[in-house]
C-alpha cells in the first residue's frame, strides 16, 4: 500500500480522463448546490449578530449596552463578520456567504490535496454532500465553517510538513487560530502540537509554540481587560449548573443515540476513521484520530449540545479527509462497495440534504417530540426548526426576521426584559435596551447561580434555566441595588465593578481577581436558587402551630422541599423528624449558606404519623448549625412533613 498519510503531491483530480473530470465538475457543483439550497441561520447566530450591532452603535463588543459581557465562544469567527459587515452592512447574506466560502474551500482542500486518488475524491465528496451534520452545520451561522478549514490547513501542515521550527511555528499559530475560533477545539489538535514539538528535539520548539499562540495570548489579555474574565459568559453559564458529572454523561449518551438516528453516515464515518490508522498501522494519522477521541470524550463529559450533530462536524470532516488519503482505484473490484455503503448509511439518517431541505417549521403548538424536531432529552434539529424562518430559499431581502406575537414580557415600553432566547428577539429589540434571559448565556449574575432542579435531570442542555433573584429586574431598571438576598447584592456589587466600572481602575482589578479566584463563590446559596420554590418556615412557627393546633395538617412538600430556620446556632447530635408518606428524601444541613452535613431519609408506609430519628454528622455538631433543608428525591408519592424536633441540645455550639 503506497503511502496515504501524507500525499506529497495534490492529485490532478482534473487532468485525468474525461469522466474523471465530469464527475469530480458534477460532485463539486452538486455539493456547493446542496448547500446553497439548506443554506440557513441558526437562533444562536443573531447573538453574535447582535454584538456586531452594538459595536456598530458604539457600544463595544457586548449584547447589552450597558455591560462588558462576551457572550460569543468564537471571538476570530466574531472578528471575521464583523470585518465583513463593515464593508457590506448587511447580516444575512453576509455571514452565509462568509460559511459557504470557507465551507467550499475546506472541501477542495480534501478532494485536491488530501485525496491520494480520483475515485478517493469522489467517494470524500459523497460521504460530505451525504451527511446531515456537516451540510446542516454548512452555514447556519455559527463558527463551524472555519473550524473546516483551519482544521484542514492543520492535519495538512502537520502530515506534509517536516519537523523544522517553521512548520512547528505555522502549526502553533493555526491552532491557535482554530482555539480562537472555539476554545475547546484544541482538544484535537494538542496530540498533533505535542508529537510535532517531540520530533523537533529542541527546546527552541517552546518559543515556536509561544510565538504561535500569540494570537490566542493576545485574545486572553484582551478578554481579561475588558471582560474581566478568561473565558466567555456562556461558558460560565452552560458549566456551573451544578448538574451532577453521571447526569451530564446520561445526556452525553443520548446526543450520540441521536446522531445514530438522524445522521448515521456521520457517526459511522467517524467511528472508521478513528479506527483506520490503528488497523492499518498508519502511524503519521495516529495523533489526529487520538484527538479527535479526545474530543468525542469531551462531547460525552459535557452532555453534549441541544443541536443536533453540530459537535460531530468538525471531527468528521477530519475524519472524512484522513479516510480519503487511502488510494481506492478501480483496480480493486470491490471499488463500488465503498460508494453504495455511503450512500445506504447516508440516506438511511433523518432528512439528509441532498433530498430536503426540511421546510417545515416547529412551533409551540405543534408536537415537536412526535414530530421528531426535539427529541424528549432536549435534542433538537435545529434546521428542521428554523428553516422556514432563516432559510435561504425564503429570504425577502432587506427584510429582518418576523417574529409573530409581543416577544417581550414586560411589554414594548420597559428597557430590561426578561427573555427565554436570546437570538431573534435581541437582533430585533432596541440596542439599548437591556435583556436578561434566564438560560444566563448574557447575564454575569445568573451564569454563577445554579440551574433549577439540576440534580433532578430535569434540564435539556445549553438551557439551564435560573430563578431571577428577587429585586434583581428592578435593580437594572432603577440602577440602585434592591436586591433582597444580602450576599448575592454583595457579588451584585463586585460584578458591577468588574463589567461597568473603570477598566483601569485598582478596586476593579481587585475584583477581578478575587472573582475568578473564586473567593466570593461563597456569597451563592447553591441550593436556595436550584430551588426556589422552597417552603420556608422556622422551628418557632412550628413549634408554636403546633400548640395552637396540635391536630393541624402538616406541610406537604412539593419537589422543591421544606427549609427550617433554627434561630440560632445548634449542636444536637440527632434530630427527630415526623413525616408521613413514601419516598426517599435527603436532610441538608447548614450554618448560614455552608453546608456542614447530609443525611438520608428512607420513609416508610406506615399507619399514623411516623417519627424518623436522623443523626446529624459530627462535622456539623461540632461547628455548629442553623438552618435545616429537606427535599423528596422522586415526589412520586404526596409527603407531608409534620414536625422536626432536636434531641440533647445541651452543649453549646462553637461561634455562640
Amino acid at each position: 500500500m503506497a503511502n496515504s498519510s501524507a500525499p506529497q503531491h495534490p492529485i490532478e483530480l482534473f487532468s485525468e480522463d474525461s469522466l474523471g473530470r465530469i464527475l469530480a465538475g458534477w460532485f463539486l457543483i452538486l455539493f456547493g448546490l446542496v448547500v446553497i439550497r439548506n443554506a440557513w441561520l441558526s437562533d444562536d447566530s443573531y447573538i453574535t449578530f447582535r454584538v456586531i450591532d452594538q459595536f456598530s452603535e458604539g457600544h463595544g463588543l457586548r449584547y447589552n449596552f450597558d455591560e462588558r459581557v462576551q457572550v460569543f465562544t468564537h471571538p476570530l469567527w466574531l472578528l471575521l463578520l464583523l470585518g465583513a459587515h463593515f464593508l457590506t452592512r448587511e447580516l444575512y447574506l453576509t455571514p452565509l456567504f462568509i460559511s459557504f466560502l470557507c465551507t467550499f474551500s475546506a472541501v477542495c482542500l480534501v478532494s485536491n490535496r488530501f485525496a491520494a486518488t480520483r475515485l478517493s475524491a469522489l467517494l470524500a465528496l459523497a460521504t460530505l454532500i451525504l451527511s446531515k451534520s456537516f451540510v446542516d452545520y454548512s452555514t447556519s451561522g455559527l463558527e463551524n465553517p472555519l473550524l473546516y478549514i483551519l482544521s484542514g490547513l492543520i492535519l495538512l501542515r502537520f502530515l506534509q510538513g517536516p519537523a523544522d521550527f517553521r512548520n512547528l511555528l505555522v502549526l502553533s499559530f493555526l491552532i491557535a487560530l482554530a482555539t480562537l475560533t472555539r476554545m475547546d477545539s484544541i482538544l484535537l489538535f494538542l496530540p498533533i502540537l505535542a508529537v510535532t514539538l517531540w520530533g523537533y528535539h529542541s527546546w527552541k520548539g517552546f518559543l515556536a509554540i509561544g510565538f504561535g499562540f500569540l494570537p490566542w495570548l493576545a485574545w486572553e489579555a484582551f478578554s481579561v481587560i475588558y471582560y474581566g474574565f478568561p473565558f466567555p459568559n456562556t461558558a460560565y453559564a452552560k458549566l456551573g449548573t451544578q448538574i451532577p458529572p453521571t447526569l451530564l454523561l446520561l445526556k452525553g449518551f443520548y446526543y450520540y443515540l441521536d446522531l445514530v438516528e438522524r445522521d448515521p453516515l456521520t457517526l459511522c464515518v467517524i467511528a472508521t476513521g478513528c479506527l483506520a490508522p490503528f488497523l492499518l498501522k498508519e502511524k503519521k494519522q495516529i495523533p489526529i484520530v487520538i484527538g479527535v477521541m479526545l474530543y468525542l470524550v469531551y462531547i460525552l463529559k459535557i452532555g453534549g449540545d441541544f443541536m443536533s450533530g453540530r459537535f460531530f462536524s468538525v471531527p468528521f470532516f477530519i475524519c472524512t479527509a484522513l479516510l480519503s488519503a487511502y488510494p481506492l482505484t478501480t483496480q480493486l473490484r470491490l471499488w463500488p462497495f465503498p460508494f453504495c455503503l455511503v450512500i445506504l448509511t447516508g440516506l438511511a439518517g433523518q432528512a439528509p440534504g441532498l433530498i430536503t431541505t426540511s421546510e417545515t417549521k416547529g412551533s409551540p403548538d405543534q408536537n415537536l417530540v412526535k414530530d421528531v424536531k426535539i427529541t424528549p432529552q432536549g435534542v433538537a434539529d435545529e434546521k428542521a426548526f428554523y428553516f422556514e424562518e432563516t432559510g435561504l430559499i425564503h429570504h425577502e431581502h432587506g427584510s429582518r426576521l418576523k417574529m409573530e406575537g409581543n416577544i417581550w414580557s414586560g411589554g414594548p415600553a420597559s428597557r430590561v426584559q426578561v427573555v427565554e432566547t436570546l437570538g431573534f428577539r435581541g437582533f430585533q429589540s432596541d440596542p439599548e435596551t437591556h435583556i436578561i434571559d434566564v438560560f444566563a448565556l448574557a447575564d454575569p449574575l445568573l451564569a454563577r447561580l445554579p440551574a433549577i432542579d439540576a440534580y433532578r435531570g430535569a434540564f435539556r442542555i445549553g438551557h439551564g434555566t435560573r430563578a431571577i433573584p428577587r429585586g434583581y429586574p428592578e435593580t437594572l431598571r432603577s440602577g440602585t441595588n434592591q436586591i433582597e438576598d444580602p450576599q448575592l447584592a454583595q457579588l451584585y456589587e463586585k460584578l458591577v465593578l468588574i463589567c461597568r466600572g473603570d477598566i483601569w481602575s485598582r478596586e476593579r482589578w481587585k475584583a477581578i481577581a478575587a472573582m475568578n479566584l473564586g473567593k466570593y463563590d461563597h456569597w451563592v446559596d447553591q441550593w436556595l436558587y436550584m430551588n426556589p420554590k422552597i417552603i420556608k418556615t422556622s422551628l418557632a412557627e412550628l413549634e408554636q402551630a403546633a400548640l395552637t393546633a396540635p391536630g393541624r395538617e402538616g406541610i406537604r412538600l412539593e419537589e422543591h422541599g421544606i427549609q427550617v430556620d433554627l434561630g440560632g446556632l445548634k449542636n444536637s447530635p440527632v434530630m427527630e423528624i415526623s413525616i408521613s408518606g413514601k419516598d426517599d428524601l435527603f436532610v441538608l444541613i447548614y450554618r448560614d449558606s455552608e453546608l456542614v452535613g447530609e443525611a438520608n431519609l428512607k420513609c416508610k408506609e406506615t399507619g399514623g404519623v411516623p417519627l424518623y430519628p436522623v443523626e446529624v454528622p459530627r462535622a456539623a455538631t461540632q461547628t455548629g448549625y442553623n438552618r435545616i433543608r429537606i427535599f423528596p428525591w422522586k415526589s412520586e408519592e404526596a409527603c407531608v412533613f409534620n414536625s422536626l424536633r432536636l434531641v440533647d441540645d445541651e452543649v453549646p455550639a462553637q461561634g455562640t
